[in-house]
């Protein structure tokens, strides 16, 4: 699309087959080449492969991946690879990214007693290259190889391989955050999905047959996800599984969950491991661990003032695959959800219209929660069982402490644009 080259260059010399953990190096790699891409607009981009040192037992590669980009400073080159560096911020506000990929990049990379580092000159172009030894493939350890290798490709970005490839999930949910997040969940995982926002499109969408799994979120205007579901069963029966979504997390409501017909209870906030947990409990795939970015430096990010340390690393996660500026969409889209909802907070709090503050908290409780802001979750959490018990002045405290909370947190999101 950008018009410029990609070539390899794999040498003369024979490294043969070889034994290692691919899919570190397939994440490396890919953000090295994704950056390399994103940042030359003209010229080429070559990836080569070296062999530095082999024996009878094992191979040292040199693997770098070279572009024409735009380079970059002597005096950033030392510190390119701690968390949530940028060259500066103009680069950023064009180019997009936090700077996480490249110290993720690092740490896959030391894991495997390897390293990494870059050579550069602006205005002509980067060279990053990484450094790795494989195990050599002997009559020894080809026994072994299939279990290791079936191991390694079910972490993290292979363990889309263990759904069924044709594997495709209904997300029901009336708000835009709540849907946003759980496509993106899903897509993390390698699963096909596809968004609706009520009742009434969940059970035509159900007729067409293409999906295997639905989820449902319980509190919707119009249809809600119960009576949704038993119409739905009327239709398909059991042949696909429904999973319940919601805020609320009561004995009382999953129970009600499952007596309309659902098969299992998710509640939001949820995260990536808790979503996968639960199909592979009900689809039973083979599982494997997913690939954590704990302790990258979150502190430094200008986000963790408000975001949850757990849900900014899922975020900063799916950044650091290529979808970048995540964190940022889902929190300006949460802004924009939530302004209006908090507006008919205030005005019902006046007229003591009590419903329609515990309606309205309930949603923003979901949403705030799915985005990592765990502390508005937890007040409008307070402010829903508030306004359910009809107690005035708990509700209007309640509704000071959200609107100065929000503030806060409008300022601090805003800051980032």
């Amino acid at each position: 699309q950008k018009g410029i080259g990609l070539r390899f260059d794999f040498g003369d010399q024979d490294a043969g087959p070889l034994i290692g953990d691919q899919n570190k190096i397939r994440q490396v790699l890919n953000n090295l080449l994704s950056n390399a891409i994103k940042f030359t607009e003209t010229g080429e981009v070559v990836i080569a492969i070296r062999v530095e040192s082999a024996d009878d037992s094992t191979t040292d590669l040199r693997i770098e991946v070279s572009d024409t980009g735009i380079g970059i400073r002597e005096n950033d080159l030392f510190r390119l690879f701690e968390p949530f560096v940028q060259t500066d911020s103009t680069t950023t506000r064009h180019f997009g990214g936090t700077g996480l990929g490249l110290a993720i990049c690092r740490r896959l990379i030391e894991r495997m007693g390897g390293e990494i580092g870059v050579e550069s000159t602006v205005g002509k172009g980067s060279t990053f290259w990484i450094t790795a030894r494989f195990e050599r493939l002997t009559k020894s350890n080809e026994d072994s190889v299939t279990d290791s290798r079936y191991q390694i490709e079910t972490i993290s970005a292979a363990e889309s391989a263990n759904f069924p490839e044709d594997l495709e999930i209904l997300v029901v949910e009336d708000n835009p955050v709540n849907r946003a997040v759980a496509g993106e969940l899903l897509n993390q995982l390698g699963i096909a999905s596809e968004c609706v926002s009520n009742g009434f499109e969940a059970i035509e969408a159900a007729k067409s047959g293409k999906f295997g799994v639905i989820l449902m979120d319980c509190r919707m205007p119009e249809i809600d996800g119960l009576e949704a579901t038993r119409r739905i069963r009327e239709i398909k029966g059991e042949t696909l599984k429904i999973f319940a979504v919601s805020a609320g997390n009561s004995v009382e409501e999953r129970a009600e969950c499952i007596n309309a017909g659902m098969d299992d209870y998710l509640a939001k906030p949820f995260n990536k491991t808790e979503l996968r947990a639960l199909l592979v409990k009900h689809l039973k795939p083979g599982a494997g661990p997913s690939f954590s970015a704990s302790g990258s430096g979150l502190e430094k990010h200008p986000f963790s003032k408000i975001v949850d340390p757990d849900k900014l690393e899922n975020f900063l996660e799916i950044e650091s695959n290529g979808k970048y500026q995540f964190t940022n969409e889902i929190l300006n889209l949460f802004l924009r959800h939530s302004e209006k909802l908090i507006s008919e907070i205030n005005s019902a709090a006046d007229k003591g219209e009590f419903g329609k503050i515990s309606k309205a908290a309930h949603n923003l409780k979901g949403s705030s929660g799915n985005a990592g802001l765990t502390k508005l979750s937890a007040l409008f959490d307070g402010l829903e069982k508030d306004a359910d018990r009809e107690n005035s002045k708990r509700v209007c405290d309640a509704v000071n402490n959200i609107n100065s909370e929000f503030e806060k947190t409008k300022k601090i999101i805003l800051s980032e644009r």
